[in-house]
């Protein structure tokens, strides 16, 4: 296979993870099976949706077309989309038919205004139960390198069952990223075989086309757009 970020490369990952028998899960799904307790290889699949609701939604089909159900984190503070928009939410509403939907919090944007962190957490989550009518039970932090993540506890206090940085899930297991549309160890195909258990973060993004350079959208992330 040829490493590229194209969604001619994602199912060519998909297709070849199945070969080798990988069972794929959301992270909720994984919580709440039996996986942990037997053998076999297992991918816990995760994307951030920082940018685009529509190249999530379209990474989203190509999965439901190959049987694999994985986690979609949404933005509430971003100037890319807006939840509370009756057609982006109508988006997701539409994604989360068959792919489970938490919350991807913006620690930059807590920073920025008054209020305990387990306050505005738990008010970010009980705003995109509401808006989009589905029960969230994790959250995952954005741009946790610069701005850090929080700990189980206190996202447990929010109302959320998990937060996909946590040890279970990014030091239990390999945790591969493909944030910044960069491979810091190789691409997602080149472990496949390799580990027997993955976690893999994938911003569909820089799989399906952006009308933004990749620097362009960096460099805006990191303002907090």
């Amino acid at each position: 296979m040829r490493c590229e970020f194209s969604l001619d490369h994602y199912i060519e990952i998909l297709i070849e993870s199945k070969r080798l028998d990988y069972s794929i899960y959301s992270f909720s799904d994984w919580i709440n099976s039996e996986v942990p307790k037997l053998p076999g290889r297992t991918i816990i699949l995760r994307h951030d949706i920082d940018v685009s609701v529509n190249s999530a939604l379209t990474m989203a089909e190509i999965e439901l077309d190959y049987g694999v159900i994985s986690t979609f984190f949404c933005r509430l503070h971003s100037s890319y989309y807006n939840l509370r928009d009756a057609g982006t939410a109508g988006l997701m509403a539409k994604l989360s038919t068959n792919s489970e939907i938490g919350l991807h919090y913006e620690r930059m944007y807590y920073d920025s205004i008054e209020g305990e962190d387990t306050d505005l957490l738990m008010k970010d989550r009980e705003e995109i139960c509401r808006l989009l009518e589905v029960n969230i039970q994790g959250c995952a932090a954005h741009l946790p390198g610069k701005n850090g993540s929080f700990d189980e506890e206190i996202v447990k206090l929010a109302g959320f069952d998990f937060e996909a940085y946590a040890g279970r899930f990014v030091k239990d297991r390999k945790y591969i990223s493909d944030s910044g549309s960069r491979w810091r160890e190789g691409c997602l195909c080149e472990w496949l075989g390799k580990e027997d258990h993955l976690t893999v973060l994938i911003h569909p993004v820089w799989w399906t086309g952006w009308h933004e350079t990749k620097e362009t959208v960096v460099y805006r992330l990191g303002l907090g757009d």
